[in-house]
């Protein structure tokens, strides 16, 4: 048997894996949160029935065709600050790969829309989440194309200011890893930047992993 022949047997293969399970590729995004679900009626049963790249996904009691899960270069616009007692809203996307092209999937006012990636600049802000507040306080910015110069728009107390960043997340990796530790699921890294909000880049003994950080 030839290279040629080995080759097409395994395409041959692969394509029959396929069609026997339904599975394609990736993971499906998360569930959208919804107020009231008007339709129970599932759109497909298996990925086998979905096209291209598109994966069979539950979404509140019914099924549907979409791309997998994929995270977008860019950041979400700085959250405004959080009032309480705001009613929760429907979401019209669940991931980045729900929206068009460059555009990401962020949660704004009360719920989740597709809004267009804002310009980060290199570093971190101190504080990264912004805290409950029962009165917001009024913001400088939005987001850091609307700061000078090195400096990133910011949470601070209750408002977003221009501040300078920092080098690094703030907080410091964990001094021992146990199983106790938080992991960010199947993530390797290289800098703070490949870790989600509050984690940073560590070494373990598996390698640099993104852990929950220590004293923040």
């Amino acid at each position: 048997m030839n290279i040629m022949q080995v080759t097409l047997l395994g395409l041959l293969l692969c394509a029959m894996t396929i069609t026997a399970t339904g599975e394609k590729p990736g993971e499906c995004p998360p569930e959208r949160y919804f107020l009231t679900i008007n339709n129970e009626r599932d759109f497909c049963s298996s990925d086998a029935n979905c096209d291209g790249d598109q994966k069979c996904c539950t979404d509140n009691k019914y099924k549907i065709c979409k791309p997998p899960a994929k995270k977008r270069k860019g950041s979400c616009p700085t959250e405004t600050p959080k009032i309480p007692n705001i009613k929760r809203c429907d979401d019209m996307c669940s991931a980045d790969s729900d929206c068009a092209i460059g555009a990401k999937c962020c949660f704004k006012g009360c719920g989740k829309i597709c809004l267009p990636p804002i310009g980060d600049k290199k570093g971190f802000c101190k504080m990264e989440r912004m805290p409950l507040c029962v009165r917001a306080e009024r913001s400088f910015c939005i987001n850091d194309t609307g700061c000078p110069d090195e400096e990133k728009c910011c949470p601070y107390t209750c408002a977003l200011r221009c501040l300078p960043p920092l080098p690094e997340r703030a907080g410091k990796c964990p001094a021992g890893v146990s199983e106790f530790v938080k992991e960010e699921k199947n993530k390797n890294c290289a800098t703070d930047h490949d870790c989600k909000i509050e984690y940073k880049c560590c070494s373990t003994k598996n390698g640099m992993k993104c852990l929950a950080v220590r004293n923040v």
